[in-house]
């Protein structure tokens, strides 16, 4: 039977002959293969007229369908390329797997290092003061037994006994001066025998100029922040990784981010260090985490001859130590490899990265 076609289809002359063209009229064998019905389906409207033929077509009870496209225009054959929608797409993350800063991923199960009930054990230098007493106090309230390293024996008991008395776990205190070689290989050795938590936090500052420092204590400086810091960390990678993970947790500052002198180019070194081991061994299990405060209040500033009040620091810049311990285990264990506290302090050191090298130098020329 005819079929409307509009007149734009007359090309079709060309193909099935003049006769099959009648005043705009075809018929169903005329039109080429991809415009015939399909077998056992009712009639389709091919194409749209001006004049609202198909309008009427429907009207009568032909539905308008869409002509299935040709196979060798898909290109896979009798398979329909369908895009995905969006509840289709495989997911960016495997489950049980956590998404880290540093973008490496660390079983959820070593994420729980810090948690509430802990059984782990965590060595912790420079414990007799400061940030070491609070680390270990921390700790010992998650659960976790404790060896103190610090080089007085009497310090560490007064830091003890309190945590012991407070949160009954087992306390280990083993002076050493980690630049005796006979006491670090002994503290090399307790690391190895197995812990699941470093921390190395010994140090200590430089009050005078450069040109006025004695070479060896310069040497000391190095050796205490650099040498100690990586060869107790390079004691407790094998077990950290043979068992179930770890933590090492390097005490770093600020002063890292910015050009100074040998106090802040050790801070430079550990936070440079932390950040390739986090990337290498985290995901093996073992985070690294620089721990990078400011000025906190601690006896760091009273061993360098500066009264309390005298350190010619805004008091708005000064931390807490207990902050400070606790935004570094929170960042610590969620696999962090810089942990910055407070937000001033994040603020700072990005504004010294958007800054001239020239402008940031010379505002740290005064800093050791």
């Amino acid at each position: 039977m005819p079929w409307h076609v509009p007149e734009d289809l007359a090309h079709f002359r060309g193909v099935t002959g003049a006769s099959d063209v009648v005043m705009g009229r075809r018929t169903w064998e005329s039109l080429p293969p991809r415009f015939r019905p399909l077998p056992g389906r009712r009639n389709i409207v091919v194409s749209r007229s001006d004049d609202g033929a198909d309008a009427g077509c429907r009207a009568g009870g032909i539905p308008r369908r869409r002509p299935r496209p040709r196979d060798d225009r898909r290109g896979l054959g009798d398979r329909r390329r369908t895009p995905l929608r969006r509840g289709d797409r495989p997911r960016r993350r495997a489950r049980g797997v956590a998404r880290l800063p540093h973008r490496h991923p660390v079983p959820v199960r070593d994420l729980r290092a810090f948690g509430a009930s802990v059984t782990r054990t965590a060595l912790i230098t420079g414990a007799s003061s400061g940030l070491g007493a609070e680390f270990a106090r921390q700790l010992a309230a998650r659960g976790a037994d404790l060896v103190l390293v610090a080089r007085d024996r009497a310090a560490l008991e007064e830091v003890a006994a309190p945590v012991r008395a407070a949160h009954g776990t087992r306390v280990e205190v083993l002076p050493a001066d980690l630049l005796d070689a006979d006491d670090l290989a002994a503290v090399e050795a307790r690391v190895a025998a197995g812990i699941d938590v470093l921390v190395n936090n010994a140090g200590f500052g430089l009050d005078l100029a450069f040109e006025k420092t004695d070479v060896a204590d310069e040497v000391r400086h190095l050796r205490l922040h650099v040498e100690v810091a990586m060869r107790l960390a390079h004691a407790a990678l094998p077990a950290m990784l043979a068992g179930d993970g770890g933590r090492i947790v390097n005490v770093a500052s600020v002063a890292g981010f910015v050009p100074r002198g040998t106090y802040g180019a050790v801070k430079g070194w550990l936070i440079s260090f932390s950040r390739w081991a986090n990337v290498v061994y985290a995901p093996r299990g073992v985070t690294v985490t620089a721990v990078c405060p400011g000025f906190v209040h601690t006896n760091f500033h009273e061993r360098l001859g500066l009264p309390p009040g005298q350190e010619g620091v805004a008091p708005g810049l000064w931390l807490d130590a207990a902050t400070v311990v606790r935004e570094g285990l929170r960042d610590a264990a969620r696999g962090r490899s810089v942990s910055i506290p407070s937000v001033r302090y994040k603020m700072l050191v990005a504004v010294s990265r958007l800054l001239p090298d020239r402008i940031v130098a010379k505002a740290a020329a005064r800093g050791r």
